[in-house]
């Protein structure tokens, strides 16, 4: 080659260097624009897509402020919501007009993101008027339960909306950066394919091909060699490589740390005979033909569970993956191993948890299911289809359990779901305890209950609730038992002195109201002991109950008659026109129980003497009106009994 050859050669090489130096240069440029620009609409991105982790984090930190009582907490709750509404504030003007900052470019922003920012406005207003309102309050005073529940609504109102719109936002900005980096990559795309002309008019007329390729195969075989050796030396799985014969060529650190041998102690030897059980060797011998001649195989390209033996003798768990290559016109294998053994116990344990629950649920008296946020049942255990009348979970699980058992108030009426506050704890995700309420059995029945509701959380996220309840039937009839015992005689069923006085003092603030006048009387047995004394106090009880009767014949339902003793007796007559309107009723209750009284086989008499007071009269209150009535009684008495006294 003659010089002026090898000086146009020199040239056309220095010339095609110098092209490609300027169109790599280039290429770089815009590839670094390119960059710049993804990692700006990536920040931008990123942070408008992390206003909706802000308005979210918000949300969940006032919520968490309205349950927590300790001020520790609170005040945490609140250090970290003035955080997140000045990130809000802060991020929300960035997006708009830029931010350094935040890393935020000043942006020309397209119509339909603007028009998108005017849209959230009014939302992104609200809510930050609303927390900051909470938060300057809460600087100067206690925490006002009250503005923290306004502040609640706010948030549930507003964040739909905002959230929305901000996504909106985020992929308008996804969009705008897609088109830009687009424009840039066919504009690269074209250098690059100038670039590979003139890379390979250089290639095929300068240098020597053979030569060329054959130093950049080795190089890049180098490299794929090192490359792969990098990988398999830090995989957590153990990775061992077998040749046709089953001989161990290749075992990385994971295998030595998870099976016990050292990789000079396993090279060459035979993996199944190492490795592998008794009990699948079998298995291994009938694939192993197949696998010489196609490469492939029931194992190959799946992943098994099986065992491995380490090296001291003791099994694992673990999950095999086998892939196969040709190499020199043989199949090699490539094996995977992981250790599965913790995740195994895990899972194990998983199960005997999930038994325990269902074990505890079913043996539970109390009744309990599961509430979606839609009001659904989720699960309900034996107690509960007991109790509503239900004998197959198919009539409950999946049912509106409002609909299902709380449709109607005790009286009847519909109960809207709307009203139940059951639904709402359960949809707020609150705890709630309720001791008098009325559920419906599939019979149409209905019954009372006490009810718990606690929520139900799973990942950090409000799923539904668990709601317990225990049939309070008896409790109400003990109750009503009580109320009687306390209120009323157990023998005549009449009101008791403790009742008669509560009546009392009723009337008599009516009385003084309505300028009107009652009577009190005491009546008093004559001749009962005798009865006691010659016939039992069997007998004596069967009279006092036969003289609670006839006490009451001339008595009007306004009043009252009770007995306050073993055989006393006192009457309040409401709204007479004076004593004499008493004196009438005493005659005739007088002229009752002068009759006989025929109790079983026996006809018994006895007579009474009885004492008036009048309001106002003859006092003033309670106290004075019952010594004067029983004053009366005394005078009767001694008068000769069988007779009634007005006081006086």
């Amino acid at each position: 080659m003659d010089q002026k050859k090898i000086h146009n050669l020199k040239l056309i090489y220095g010339i095609a260097l110098t092209f490609i130096g300027l169109t790599i240069f280039l290429s770089a440029l815009l590839m670094g624009s390119a960059i710049k620009n993804h990692e700006d609409v990536a920040r931008v991105i990123n942070l408008s897509g992390r206003q909706r982790m802000l308005s979210q984090r918000i949300t969940k930190g006032v919520l968490a402020l309205a349950y927590t009582k300790d001020p520790k907490e609170q005040k945490h709750q609140l250090e970290v919501l003035s955080k997140s509404l000045y990130d809000l504030k802060a991020v929300h003007l960035g997006l708009q007009h830029g931010d350094p900052k935040l890393g935020l470019p000043s942006r020309d922003n397209t119509l339909q993101v603007k028009e998108l920012f005017v849209a959230v406005e009014p939302y992104h207003a609200k809510i930050v008027q609303a927390l900051a309102t909470l938060l300057e309050k809460s600087k100067r005073e206690t925490l006002d339960h009250g503005l923290l529940q306004r502040t609640v609504d706010v948030m549930f109102a507003n964040e739909p909306a905002f959230l929305s719109i901000m996504e909106k936002i985020t992929f308008r900005f996804d969009e705008d950066a897609k088109r830009r980096i687009k424009l840039l990559s066919h504009l690269q795309n074209s250098i690059l394919a100038v670039d590979l002309l003139i890379l390979f008019l250089v290639f095929l007329f300068i240098f020597r091909p053979t030569l060329k390729n054959l130093e950049i195969s080795v190089g890049l075989l180098r490299d794929s060699e090192e490359r792969l050796r990098a990988i398999t030396d830090t995989a957590g799985d153990a990775i061992m490589i077998m040749d046709p014969q089953g001989a161990i060529s290749y075992w990385n650190p994971a295998a030595e740390q998870m099976l016990g041998y050292r990789s000079e102690e396993v090279m060459g030897k035979n993996l199944h005979e190492l490795l592998v059980p008794q009990r699948y060797h079998a298995e291994y011998q009938a694939a192993l033909p197949n696998f010489f001649h196609t490469g492939s195989g029931d194992a190959v390209g799946k992943i098994r569970s099986l065992f491995a033996i380490r090296k001291d003798g003791q099994e694992i768990a673990v999950s095999h993956s086998l892939s196969a290559f040709l190499l020199n016109g043989e199949w090699h294998s490539v094996g995977i191993l992981r250790d599965i053994t913790e995740s195994l116990q895990q899972q194990e344990s998983l199960k005997n948890s999930e038994e325990n629950v269902r074990l505890l649920l079913n043996s539970a008296a109390e009744a309990i299911c599961g509430i979606d946020l839609d009001g659904n049942s989720t699960f309900a255990n034996p107690s509960f289809l007991k109790m509503l009348g239900y004998t197959d979970l198919v009539q409950v699980i999946g049912k509106n359990v409002h609909q299902l058992t709380h449709h109607s108030y005790p009286d009847g009426t519909p109960f809207p779901v709307e009203n139940c506050c059951l639904h709402r704890a359960i949809h707020d995700g609150l705890q709630i305890h309720l001791d008098s309420e009325t559920l419906w059995r599939s019979d149409g029945s209905c019954f009372p209950v006490e009810i718990w509701t606690h929520p139900q959380i799973t990942n950090d996220r409000l799923v539904g609730a668990v709601m317990t309840f225990v049939d309070i039937t008896e409790r109400r009839k003990m109750e009503a038992t009580l109320q009687q015992m306390a209120h009323y005689d157990i023998l005549t069923g009449l009101p008791n002195r403790a009742l008669f006085s509560d009546r009392v003092q009723q009337a008599l603030a009516e009385a003084k109201r309505d300028r009107k006048c009652l009577a009190i009387m005491f009546i008093d047995l004559d001749k009962f002991k005798p009865v006691n004394d010659n016939y039992g106090h069997a007998v004596g009880d069967l009279l006092l109950k036969e003289v609670a009767n006839r006490i009451k014949l001339p008595i009007r339902e306004s009043d009252t008659v009770a007995r306050i003793g073993g055989d006393e007796f006192v009457v309040l007559l409401k709204n007479i026109k004076d004593g004499q309107d008493a004196v009438v009723v005493a005659e005739k209750i007088r002229a009752s129980l002068n009759m006989p009284f025929v109790l079983n086989t026996l006809s018994l008499g006895i007579s009474s003497s009885i004492g008036i007071s009048v309001f106002p009269e003859h006092g003033p209150d309670e106290v004075t009106l019952c010594k004067n009535a029983d004053t009366a009684m005394y005078q009767a008495k001694v008068s000769g009994r069988d007779a009634v006294r007005l006081f006086a």
